[in-house]
């Protein structure tokens, strides 16, 4: 696996995942070179997508290609737009497509962007989407510079230089109209990506998915495969407990304390690991005694999914 180091001596992976929100599983993930960019497997995205369904991605993966792909299947997507991105408005009048300088834009914006704008550079390769934004508190704003010239020195570069006017907003790219959903409800749907990013760190936290010394390629593909197995069989696991506990009693389950805490019944689920029906009932038990134990605390804040769920939502959207 190609890394980016000068001698090619250190190798570097990227393992792509599809998460279902709504099932809590992982739908697939593939292995690909470090140097991969993201905006490459979009077209494999995009094919896995069904209609009506949501895609939630991520800057690196941003196609109107494939945002264009989505769309003529009747599939949605929802996605941060690069602050470079080529932006363009109609003229009616002259006839003619006028470029959009996102800075004066949003300095004109009274707090909140909801239009129809046109994305690309050449005018025959253009695509209008919806875009939207929204500006953000002053300590989220400086919080977002503060980790940005971080980043930068961590990587051993000097910190672009940072207009806060851009850095004030969140701004995304959408083609779900807005008879279907407002601003602030896509803004909590894109909240919900922050799933893949917590099965990540269950990944590498409880996985150690990310611990590989050198080794060779055969061996690696064994080892990573036998982990993500595992981290397979764990999520099945919490997504079944998950919408026991969901529907019996209103209560959610942490994915969090799942991985954490699975593998202290290993050996009691293991023991019972023969096919008669009473060593299933107690592996049942073990089971449902975990997830009783991982139940999360009642909140007096309303979660994202259970903001989402006090929405009209139309059928289009679940």
């Amino acid at each position: 696996y190609k890394g980016f180091s000068e001698d090619k001596s250190a190798s570097e992976m990227k393992i792509q995942t599809v998460y279902s929100f709504k099932s809590k599983q992982i739908e697939t993930f593939e292995f690909e070179d470090g140097t991969t960019n993201d905006n490459s497997y979009m077209k494999t995205l995009a094919d896995k997508i069904n209609t009506n369904e949501i895609l939630l991605v991520d800057l690196g993966y941003f196609d109107k290609k494939c945002f264009k792909m989505l769309e003529k299947k009747s599939a949605f997507f929802l996605s941060k737009i690069k602050y470079n991105t080529a932006l363009y408005k109609e003229n009616y009048k002259k006839g003619n497509f006028e470029k959009v300088e996102m800075i004066d834009f949003l300095k004109k914006s009274s707090g909140v962007i909801d239009t129809y704008l046109y994305v690309g550079m050449k005018q025959n390769n253009r695509e209008e989407f919806r875009v939207i934004g929204k500006r953000l508190p002053e300590e989220i704003v400086n919080l977002r510079i503060r980790r940005a010239r971080e980043k930068a020195k961590a990587q051993g570069r000097a910190p672009k230089k940072i207009d806060k006017e851009l850095m004030s907003w969140v701004i995304m790219i959408t083609n779900i109209e807005k008879e279907q959903a407002d601003v602030d409800m896509l803004l909590d749907i894109y909240r919900l990506r922050w799933q893949i990013e917590l099965l990540f760190k269950c990944w590498k936290s409880y996985g150690k998915i990310d611990y590989v010394k050198s080794a060779g390629i055969d061996y690696l593909n064994c080892l990573l495969y036998g982990r993500l197995i595992i981290t397979l069989l764990i999520n099945t696991v919490y997504s079944e407990l998950y919408f026991k506990y969901k529907t019996e009693e209103n209560r959610e389950i942490s994915m969090l304390m799942i991985y954490s805490t699975i593998g202290s019944k290993l050996k009691e689920i293991c023991l019972n690991f023969i096919p008669k029906k009473e060593n299933l009932e107690i592996i049942y038990e073990i089971l449902v005694s975990l997830g009783r134990s991982c139940k999360r605390e009642k909140r007096k804040r309303q979660t994202t999914e259970g903001k989402l769920m006090s929405y009209s939502l139309p059928p289009t959207i679940w």
